[in-house]
């Protein structure tokens, strides 16, 4: 509490004692300087110990497939994934094909884009619940860039130009 004074009185016995003291500072013992080397092994000892747990939590915080796979229903969750996965190749093997014609590519590195992309993402993604593929808007921008980079290096003919911008 502040009084006109503008002294601070606490509210406790002894508390105000305490505040009216004076500050003693005492010397600090010399210890003998330690070399750089020696300081950052130190540190280095302390900050970057390597043990099973810590090992671990690395590996599992990378690849997430490792964490949850052992936890895996195999009989409750096997036909459904099954299914889900059936359906979905289905469906993505004529879009990929479509959207790499769209972006002026090969049928293949359509498939290419969906399956690895797909196998990358069930490896290192942290997320059950995603569709990782390939975009409609994303093949027309890929896919007049690669013309106009073609036809910049003299790869296009005017013929063939002329054809892909129409799309």
């Amino acid at each position: 509490m502040l009084h006109g004074s503008g002294r601070c009185i606490a509210e406790q016995d002894g508390a105000e004692t305490e505040l009216q003291q004076p500050l003693i500072l005492e010397r600090a013992e010399d210890e003998p300087k330690k070399k750089w080397q020696t300081v950052v092994s130190n540190r280095l000892k302390k900050h970057c110990s390597c043990t099973s747990k810590k090992v671990k939590s690395k590996i599992l915080g990378f690849v997430p497939i490792l964490k949850w796979l052992p936890h895996y229903k195999l009989r409750d969750w096997i036909l459904g994934d099954a299914m889900s996965g059936l359906i979905v190749g289905i469906l993505l093997v004529p879009q990929s094909i479509a959207y790499s014609l769209l972006a002026s590519q090969d049928p293949i590195y359509g498939l290419y884009t969906s399956f690895f992309a797909s196998i990358i993402y069930a490896l290192l993604g942290t997320s059950k619940h995603i569709s990782v593929g390939i975009f409609g808007v994303l093949c027309l921008l890929v896919g007049q860039v690669v013309d106009r980079e073609l036809a910049l290096a003299g790869y296009l003919s005017e013929s063939s130009a002329d054809g892909n911008s129409s799309v």
